[in-house]
């Protein structure tokens, strides 16, 4: 087996929790059955801080070389400045741009290098999400045998003018749904018609077992994911106790992942923070439905991961992606503001069996889409076509 690629992510591991980086991680473990593989990423963990809390240099997981280079400086003051001019509308030039790229991280001269010396190691770079100083200045020298999985989606970085040059750079591009290509087409003014949409692997455990006794005794409402003001989970919050209000059942929230804002501290909020991967299979399959409350998501695990269990969905409909798998696969319903969410709720609510088809539709979907056996053999069938062209010098 010859044939040799390498991931680049800003983090990578079984403690980290993101879409992008999950995605990569298992995209990777599946693609090490067919080639050589190396992940190239920070010893950082926390996307907030970039604190070095891994250690520097080679390990080995679930099949796959990782090889990770100190973050050079964590987030601080020009990060918080700069940022802080863009959101409020303020317009930066190149130069402010690139400075705001280089604050927000993770910047790590020492995994640049390490790219730029092993150019000629590789037959492929495969980068993952475009937003990071990863992508960002990793991509560009090696950009004729790059890949970008960009995990784009309409949100305010994304217009900065810097990401105009990147997005013109990439020797491949692999797209997780229709909704982001058809986005990034129309906003690089790109010929994406070429290229393919991927996606991930979902495929529900079958050893996880739901044991009789509920895990609790009352229905619930599940979130996973980063508990964030960015992934909408403060409106979450509010509509969820806006409803409590007005109807006062005894449904629960309950929310698994890390913590960035506070939660309230009631009876029927639960925050369970990190749980292990058995046991977060065991919360969804039990739950009446998963709550996606993020506007800006270019694939959503955690949707798919959901309708893999045959538990609907209920998700933001200002996201085109979320969106489209409801509409696609009939597995959930969407809302727009706190009427169509407490709407959407009661009809979940309102019959078991309701609930019941729509997972029953949504498995389906999943099933024929995003299961990981056709899913791994796209990717390697892509992986070996771009290798072959690059051997051949087309």
């Amino acid at each position: 087996m010859d044939r040799r690629i390498a991931f680049v992510v800003h983090r990578y591991g079984e403690q980290v929790v993101g879409g992008s980086e999950i995605l990569c991680r298992q995209v990777a473990e599946r693609m090490a059955r067919h080639f050589q593989v190396d992940v190239v990423t920070t010893c950082a963990v926390d996307y907030v801080t970039w604190k070095n809390e891994l250690s520097a240099g080679v390990s080995h997981l679930n099949g796959v070389t990782v090889r990770r280079f100190p973050v050079d400086y964590g987030r601080g003051l020009k990060f918080r400045l700069l940022n802080g001019l863009y959101w409020r509308g303020c317009r930066l030039n190149r130069r402010m741009q690139e400075s705001w790229m280089r604050a927000q991280g993770p910047y790590s001269s020492a995994l640049f290098c390490y790219i730029v010396d092993n150019r000629n190691k590789y037959d492929l770079f495969i980068f993952f999400t475009y937003l990071y100083c990863t992508t960002y200045f990793g991509l560009p020298p090696v950009r004729e045998k790059s890949v970008l999985v960009p995990t784009a989606h309409d949100e305010k970085p994304i217009y900065l003018d810097i990401f105009d040059t990147l997005f013109r750079l990439p020797g491949f591009y692999i797209f997780l749904t229709e909704e982001e290509k058809e986005f990034v087409g129309r906003r690089f003014k790109i010929d994406v018609e070429k290229y393919p949409v991927i996606g991930a692997g979902i495929d529900c455990p079958d050893d996880i077992v739901v044991k009789e006794e509920n895990l609790f005794p009352w229905p619930y409402l599940i979130y996973a994911g980063r508990v964030d003001v960015g992934k909408g989970c403060d409106l979450l919050l509010e509509y969820f106790l806006n409803y409590k209000k007005n109807y006062g059942n005894d449904l629960r929230l309950v929310l698994i992942g890390p913590k960035h804002m506070d939660i309230p501290t009631r009876d029927d909020i639960v925050y369970l923070g990190f749980v292990p991967e058995k046991e977060k299979w065991r919360y969804l399959k039990q739950a009446v439905a998963l709550v996606l409350p993020s506007r800006f998501e270019s694939f959503s695990l955690a949707v798919l991961e959901a309708m893999a269990c045959g538990v609907p969905v209920l998700v933001n409909g200002e996201s085109a992606v979320l969106q489209g798998h409801c509409r696609r696969s009939g597995g959930g319903m969407s809302y727009k503001n706190y009427d169509q969410f407490s709407a959407a709720l009661n009809h979940l609510l309102s019959s078991e069996s309701v609930r019941r088809e729509m997972g029953v539709k949504g498995r389906a979907y999943v099933k024929e889409n995003y299961s990981w056996s056709v899913v791994e053999q796209k990717y390697v069938q892509a992986f070996l076509d771009l290798i072959e062209k690059q051997r051949d010098g087309s």
